[in-house]
């Protein structure tokens, strides 16, 4: 059967009023290549072959592959067809019909199985794999993978192979599985040099460079996950950039510029962060259509730390219907998530409730994005007084919790910590209202002393004495207008440190009560897990040295997780403090900074033997922890130096870094979220605060507590 070239192309690349458009597409060289082949099969593998390698242009790359079907039909069961389905299916998955992806990635999986091409066979299961890793199924995008990589199992290195480890180890790191994400990380590269130190043909030379670097692309977003290897990951991420900018793969280029941005971000530099995100969203038409709404998602994110709401729900919304358009559950869930956040920054406590409740109602693989939605919610219904189901949903957390491993444990303790840290900004709006608040009073005292100067002007008409008497009556008037003010300013001012301060109770009191939960479930679970293994070391001896190992491994680190589980609680529940008192608590703070990075600390202590009311002490450590918190997070510091004394009327604290201080009359004009919860604090125990900082010169913040006699 012969088929003119005219036909092919109308009747398969042009779709219904677009004419002649699509032949223009292609060249004369490319149509006249089509023509001289003898047979349709040949057509048909030429049109796929052409389709595979037209990743840019989507509309051509979809008629391209349906020019190859429509012939390929005329041979069921042909390695054609198959090809044909699975370049259709790309096109679907391209253009966000996931379903259809499936269906049709699956229809070329059973004619490549009929014919028993394993490479190609192994390639379906890594588009599979990848489908499903967009959706955020994890569980059967690994199992995908791992049907690929028992047909290479014992087969000599290939490129598949390296891409299959380097896919399994990407899944794995957004389940929270960390430890197996780095063995597949370190199996592909290994698979990449071996493959590498192989003579191959430039085309080949190309596809490994590319894989090598896609692999190192992940290994960078591996690096960031923890938010501490930041300059190292960075480093990794612009390597990568560079690398697919030399290979002209502008796809990958945007997601370099989205986890670059995420860096930043990560690193507080909001500006660069928005600055990658905005170089990510230009190249719209050449990068995945999926990174282009998480660089649209976390832009938004950047608004919303700056305080630009609108901005911020704009790029939440349009990025959360273009997720559920293609059913990527793992990132609507998300997107609801950070909507969620949005309106809780406002103080709109129901909206924010009914998007983080939306959120848990979608089926997404994610227990540490689970986790981060039930705390946050439990959060809010605290903040609308509603009890019953603040224990339900905290309940829930707890849960998920003991479902967890070390790892994944761990890493949602560490998220939670920075999401705490970025979420506390909610006092920006009492700020705003304040300002708001002077103006308006500045206005009024405006207008009522233009009135008094054209009373004094009228008066000064009549006599020099009453002129005088009304000038006096109007500075008598301003006076008063300046201390009504004033009082008025301090009454809000109170009124916004008094809701702060409520807010940060609610927060301590549910911390106290997950810390309490999380010490007496997971804690004592783990402690009876380790002592039914005890009866393993009486017979350690008789065991396999291989077993030994892992038995010696296991137990090493369910210590490990035990100690975790126990700093944890502690750190939420204050438990030290409760039992021991202040001193105590302090020394525990003091031992876990240095885990933090390269700062040392030095702690002391005068007068601190006696115990104080239990508020006091709290606010004590709340507040020293806060600053501590600022100095890792933000000084670039190499020593902190903490000093709390009691003496017989007050308690004086003093906490002081060598870092790189900032513009105190800038914190002054707006004050983070941080200083303000501060000046909650001091503000409920009637004490002062001064603060000495100047770029360079490092920090130091005093607080002076009264004690009562």
């Amino acid at each position: 059967m012969k088929t003119s070239i005219v036909y092919i192309l109308f009747s398969a690349l042009c779709f219904p009023g677009q004419g002649t458009a699509q032949i223009s597409r292609l060249s004369h060289a490319q149509q006249d290549a089509l023509h001289a082949l003898s047979s349709d099969q040949e057509r048909v593998d030429t049109l796929n072959e052409w389709a595979y390698h037209c990743e840019q242009d989507t509309v051509l790359k979809r008629h391209l592959a349906q020019a190859a079907f429509d012939l390929a039909k005329n041979f069921p069961g042909s390695m054609g067809l198959g090809d044909s389905y699975l370049r259709l299916g790309r096109c679907a998955y391209l253009s966000g019909n996931f379903e259809e992806a499936e269906h049709l990635y699956k229809k070329g999986l059973q004619i490549r199985e009929s014919l028993q091409d394993y490479p190609k066979i192994v390639a379906c299961y890594i588009l599979l794999g990848n489908l499903q890793k967009q959706r955020g199924r994890y569980d059967e995008s690994i199992e995908a993978y791992q049907k690929g990589l028992a047909i290479l199992k014992d087969q000599p290195p290939h490129p598949n192979l390296a891409a299959l480890y380097n896919s399994l180890g990407a899944v794995y790191r957004l389940k929270g599985q960390y430890e197996q994400a780095l063995q597949q990380y370190q199996r592909s590269q290994a698979v990449y040099e071996q493959l590498l130190r192989q003579p191959h043909s430039t085309a080949d030379s190309l596809e490994l460079r590319l894989g090598m670097a896609m692999l190192s692309m992940n290994i960078g977003e591996f690096l960031q996950s923890g938010r501490t290897r930041l300059q190292e990951a960075r480093d990794t991420l612009l390597k990568c950039l560079s690398d697919f900018e030399l290979l002209h793969a502008y796809v990958h280029v945007g997601k370099c510029m989205l986890l670059l941005g995420n860096n930043a971000y990560y690193s507080s530099d909001l500006d660069a962060a928005r600055k990658y995100y905005e170089k990510g969203l230009v190249m719209k038409d050449s990068i995945d259509a999926n990174d282009y709404n998480l660089l649209l998602k976390n832009l938004g994110r950047t608004y919303l730390d700056q305080g630009k709401y609108k901005a911020a729900q704009e790029d939440f919304q349009a990025s959360l219907l273009a997720f559920k358009k293609i059913n990527n559950t793992r990132e609507t869930a998300s997107t609801l998530f950070e909507l969620g956040n949005c309106f809780y920054e406002q103080s709109d406590f129901q909206q924010a409730v009914l998007q983080y409740k939306e959120a848990l109602g979608v089926a997404f693989d994610d227990p540490i994005l689970r986790a981060g939605i039930l705390y946050f919610l439990s959060d809010a219904l605290y903040q609308l007084g509603l009890k019953s189901e603040v224990d339900e949903y905290t309940g829930e957390y707890i849960s998920l919790l003991n479902h967890l491993n070390s790892e994944q444990t761990q890493s949602a303790f560490g998220e939670l910590m920075h999401r705490q840290i970025d979420k506390n900004r909610l006092l920006k709006q009492y700020v705003q209202k304040e300002k708001q608040t002077q103006q308006t009073y500045g206005l009024i005292g405006l207008g009522i002393l233009s009135l008094l100067l054209l009373l004094a002007l009228l008066s000064a008409r009549l006599q020099r004495q009453k002129r005088r008497l009304a000038e006096q009556n109007a500075e008598i008037a301003r006076q008063q207008e300046q201390l009504v003010l004033q009082k008025n300013l301090d009454l809000l001012k109170n009124k916004e440190l008094e809701n702060n301060y409520a807010r940060l109770a609610g927060q301590d009191e549910m911390q106290r009560k997950i810390g309490q939960e999380l010490h007496d479930g997971v804690g004592a679970m783990l402690a009876s897990v380790k002592l039914n293994l005890s009866p393993v070391d009486e017979v350690l001896d008789y065991l396999p040295e291989n077993n030994r190992r892992q038995y010696a491994t296991a137990n090493r680190l369910l210590g490990e997780a035990s100690e975790e589980v126990r700093r944890i609680s502690h750190e939420l529940s204050s438990a030290v403090l409760q039992k021991f008192g202040l001193k105590a608590q302090l020394e525990a703070l003091a031992d876990i900074i240095p885990g933090s990075g390269k700062l040392q600390v030095e702690l002391a202590t005068h007068g601190l033997k006696e115990r104080l009311d239990y508020k006091t002490e709290l606010h004590i450590y709340r507040m020293v922890q806060e600053l501590v918190h600022n100095v890792v997070k933000h000084a670039q510091a190499q020593n902190i130096t903490i000093q709390v004394n009691r003496f017989e009327h007050a308690i004086n604290v003093i906490v002081e870094d060598d870092g790189r201080g900032f513009d105190l009359e800038k914190i002054r004009q707006s004050p983070g979220i941080g200083m303000q919860n501060l000046a909650a604090r001091v503000h409920d125990l009637n004490g002062e605060m001064q603060i000495d900082s100047r770029p360079g010169r490092g920090t130091m913040v005093s607080i002076d507590i009264p004690l009562k006699s």
